[in-house]
């Protein structure tokens, strides 16, 4: 099967449940309120200030937090199609299918077409991808370039030109979200460890015994990741700081020290799902013991490090981690739920990497959870801990970490086939109680 086939098998299911859950929202004409909101009260007002200025545009001073391109395409679209949401809702359509796809057919570089299929489903289902579907805003916009960007480095076979395709990819991400800026991450250690850093690994994790002599992958990718630095450099040179000056005393107002507590808290939500994927995670549990205390330490400590008691003045509101953490006890401003969310979320992650591991995929483990620190460290700088910004890598990277899990496996469809499909009903469930009630 060619990889397009490929990629066109795996993505169908997911996309057309996707499309069938869209038509349903418009169908009743419902609204997801915190996407609308963003839309008609920034993003939308932004484009037509592209569309009317177009082809220049001001950077300088613009009404949203993040970077100006996906104003400036659909401004560009908006020439031929008009600037009324209905005229552009269908190229946010476009864009959320596009997500999809290259979520699953990235995966299906690993694993069987229905396996990626439905390792994908929570994507299909997920409320803030729906939302970013359904309205004008910046998310699944941006999403597509960062997957685009991590795609090669994690399921692909490295080289010189996936390399360089990651460095493009990054460059468009932060072009659309400046804090996209973390893709450079992932994209200088995967050069790293093909480089002789790589020898430094022990030999059980190395996927290529020898590792490379030369460092040619670390300065390619180095080079690769000089346009999004410069890109960057100048917004901030621009804006006189990481987001436009009338949006930094809301998105950086303070540290968000929560941050790493709640990327976790709310993979412990997800994560049991697809660790239901795993063969013998016991044995692994048994084998990395140590490895694994030392990602449930970590976790523990990540959740403890700033207040996690939910607080609307403080941006730590919304969404269902919040929900959770509200319903529990607090001790000294920290949610005890929110830190056995944390605790149970890094267990899973230790145990999802030890399964790459097991089937030689420690690099592109090292990558994924290089990918996911980095996602969460720059939420570090934003004041407010919204569900949304977390939402897409921790699907990502728990999906990911399935397939890596299910490579080598005898039988993947059937250990495919409960988890992520019961995550992805759980939350179309979730979509529709908050269609009910808004």
């Amino acid at each position: 099967m060619s990889p397009l086939a490929r990629t066109i098998a795996a993505a169908w299911p997911p996309v057309l449940l996707h499309l069938v859950l869209l038509l349903g929202v418009l169908l009743g004409d419902h609204v997801l309120v915190a996407q609308q909101y963003d839309q008609d009260l920034f993003h939308l007002q932004v484009v037509r200030k592209f569309e009317a200025g177009w082809p220049a545009i001001d950077i300088a001073n613009y009404g949203t937090a993040t970077g100006p391109a996906y104003h400036y395409v659909l401004a560009t679209l908006a020439q031929i199609t008009g600037s009324e949401v209905a005229a552009l809702r269908p190229f946010s359509v476009l864009f959320g299918v596009g997500l999809l796809v290259a979520v699953a057919g990235w995966c299906a570089t690993i694993v069987p077409p229905r396996v990626a299929a439905l390792l994908t489903m929570p994507f299909a289902t997920s409320l803030y991808v729906l939302g970013g579907s359904l309205h004008l805003v910046t998310d699944n916009f941006g999403w597509l370039f960062v997957v685009l960007a991590l795609g090669p480095l994690v399921l692909g076979a490295r080289s010189a030109l996936g390399g360089l395709s990651s460095g493009g990819c990054s460059l468009l991400a932060v072009a659309v979200r400046q804090n996209f800026i973390w893709t450079i991450g992932p994209l200088l250690l995967s050069g790293l460890l093909a480089s002789p850093l790589g020898r430094l690994l022990p030999s059980g994790w190395r996927e290529d015994p020898e590792c490379s002599a030369s460092w040619r992958p670390f300065l390619i990718a180095c080079l690769a990741a000089v346009p999004a630095l410069v890109l960057l450099g100048v917004f901030i040179s621009v804006w006189g700081g990481l987001v436009p000056q009338r949006f930094q005393n809301l998105h950086a107002r303070e540290a968000a020290w929560c941050a790493f507590g709640y990327g976790l808290a709310l993979v412990g939500l997800y994560g049991p799902f697809f660790l239901l994927v795993v063969r013998r995670p016991m044995e692994l549990l048994h084998r990395h013991r140590g490895l694994i205390l030392l990602f449930a330490v970590g976790g523990v400590v990540f959740a403890l490090l700033g207040p996690s008691r939910p607080d609307f003045a403080a941006g730590r509101h919304g969404g269902l981690v919040w929900a959770l953490a509200g319903a529990g006890p607090v001790l000294a401003e920290r949610s005890l739920v929110l830190v056995l969310l944390a605790l149970v979320g890094s267990v899973v992650l230790g145990l999802l990497f030890t399964a790459a591991l097991r089937n030689r995929g420690a690099a592109s483990g090292l990558v994924l959870l290089c990918a996911w620190l980095a996602s969460i460290s720059t939420q570090f700088v934003n004041t407010q801990v919204f569900q949304r910004y977390y939402e897409v890598p921790t699907l990502l990277v728990l999906c990911w970490f399935a397939a890596l899990a299910l490579r080598d496996d005898e039988d993947p469809e059937s250990r495919s086939a409960f988890g992520p499909p019961l995550l992805a009903v759980i939350l179309a469930l979730l979509v529709g109680a908050k269609l009910l009630n808004s």
